[in-house]
């Protein structure tokens, strides 16, 4: 496989990136980090998926890692920017995303997208918006410190009837505002997936999590 690392530059965005890429790829999967986090986070992820034969496209969003733009409640647009880039190639493309990346992803305008312990719920408890930001906040370059709620408050509802294809993974020990999202959602949507013992963070390198996406790719694509 081939590893790449690069700007995009669309839009009026500077986006860095890394894509890695199967010689046989069926399709391209971009991948989101969450709040806090980094493309680094997710390159052997995205490794592990282009294995089974794809391109996968892992960025850095705005004010993380070595973005030199700002995190602030606009940065669905950015996202929207990255979908257009690698839309214009191929119609076969999937967004995975992470935390506030999966919630991003869901979203999104993509006809496959992925949710790993997204944050499709209405309002965190002060007591966890108080641990991320403690935890994570170092780590991002933003507007102001209420950035994050201002840009979860002003995404759409996920809503998995207006998606063509869509699937929902999140853990048993996951931060409990999002398990208690994703078991209502599971409810009515068949696509919701339990992981036994993964955390909010270490559920990215789970290996089931890896088999279940992988599986849902092939068939989508």
């Amino acid at each position: 496989m081939d590893i790449t690392r690069k700007t995009i530059i669309s839009n009026g965005y500077n986006i860095p990136c890394v894509e890695i890429e199967h010689p046989e790829s069926k399709g391209i999967i971009i991948f989101i980090h969450g709040y806090g986090g980094n493309k680094e986070e997710l390159i052997g992820p995205g490794w592990r998926i282009s294995e089974f034969g794809f391109k996968s496209c892992i960025i850095d969003l705005p004010g993380h890692g070595e973005s030199n733009g700002i995190f602030d409640n606009k940065t669905d647009k950015y996202v929207e920017t990255v979908i257009d880039y690698y839309g214009k190639h191929t119609k076969k493309l999937a967004v995975i995303g992470h935390s506030i990346g999966g919630r991003l992803a869901l979203v999104s305008k993509a006809k496959m997208v992925i949710g790993i312990s997204p944050t499709i719920i209405k309002e965190f408890s002060n007591e966890t918006k108080a641990m991320i930001t403690d935890l994570r906040s170092y780590r991002v370059t933003e507007s102001n410190a209420d950035t994050l709620w201002e840009l979860h408050a002003k995404l759409p509802d996920y809503d998995f009837t207006k998606k063509e294809k869509s699937l929902i993974l999140y853990g048993t020990r996951d931060v409990q505002e999002i398990i208690n999202a994703c078991k209502k959602t599971k409810e009515n949507f068949t696509e919701v997936f339990e992981i036994e013992k993964a955390t909010h963070g270490d559920i990215l390198v789970n290996e089931k999590v890896i088999s279940i996406i992988s599986e849902h790719l092939i068939k989508w694509m």
